[in-house]
């Protein structure tokens, strides 16, 4: 899988994705100038891609979630979405794997699921015109957050489920109100 080549992302992200590939044991285990050596870059590129080599893990969810769970409801029905996001997952995974630290900048991932679960508020909103109340802010929530684990722990457990079946778990778990939400038909976006 070291060879797929995202031909749709800017050549900064297929950078991101060569650094990746450079991580072949433990975050913890290796140090940025071997991800440097693997992956045939110098330090400074290293540095204007990532602040430091624990970033690495935390890029690669953020874009697929940019790529795919994110547009959810947008551009994406929930399957596609999620299939797309559990498989780009996927077929990292050798190297992903890897880059997880065992201690995660917990301030940082609350961010980042905090961003998550605004932009699906924003789309139930924005995008399907509906008014958010609180149990679609509480699905919102319970998407961003306990999705999070999930795919964490899947991570951590080495991907042991493909993408369809990790899909089909997932899916499984998330409140159907928030499927069906998200798949309804898309109006046009409203500007204010």
């Amino acid at each position: 899988m070291d060879n797929v080549k995202y031909v749709f992302l800017p050549a900064k992200e297929q950078t991101k994705f060569a650094i990746l590939r450079g991580i072949d044991r433990p975050i913890e285990e290796i140090t940025v100038s071997q991800i440097c050596k693997n992956c045939h870059i110098s330090r400074p590129t290293f540095y204007t891609h990532f602040d430091s080599k624990y970033a690495i893990a935390s890029w690669l969810f953020d874009l697929a979630a940019e790529l795919y769970l994110i547009q959810i409801g947008r551009s994406l029905k929930w399957d596609t979405g999620v299939r797309g996001y559990f498989s780009l997952l996927y077929s990292e995974k050798r190297h992903l794997r890897y880059a997880f630290s065992n201690t995660p900048n917990k301030p940082s991932v609350e961010l980042q699921l905090e961003h998550r679960r605004d932009e699906f508020i924003k789309t139930l909103r924005d995008y399907k015109h509906l008014s958010i109340d609180d149990d679609l802010r509480f699905y919102a929530q319970y998407f961003a957050f306990s999705g999070n684990r999930f795919v964490v722990d899947w991570c951590l457990e080495n991907m042991p489920t493909p993408p369809d079946l990790t899909t089909r778990y997932f899916t499984e778990c998330m409140p159907t109100p928030l499927i069906e939400a998200l798949d309804r038909d898309t109006i046009e976006l409203t500007y204010d």
